[in-house]
């Protein structure tokens, strides 16, 4: 997995697009699958299947 450290700005950008928009559109500008640091805080960004009907 593809790890990006991002500056203060780029996170609050993400950050903002995180709460107010899908998690495809905030990352839109990225290519999964990866995550993208900043300091000690991280999103992880995964296409993929949704397998919750095997956790039962």
């Amino acid at each position: 997995m593809k790890e990006i450290e991002v500056n203060d700005d780029e996170w609050m950008r993400i950050k903002h697009k995180l709460m107010t928009s899908t998690v495809e559109d905030a990352l839109s500008d990225y290519t999964a699958p990866l995550r993208i640091v900043h300091g000690c805080e991280y999103v992880t960004f995964e296409m993929g299947n949704d397998d919750s009907e095997s956790d039962h």
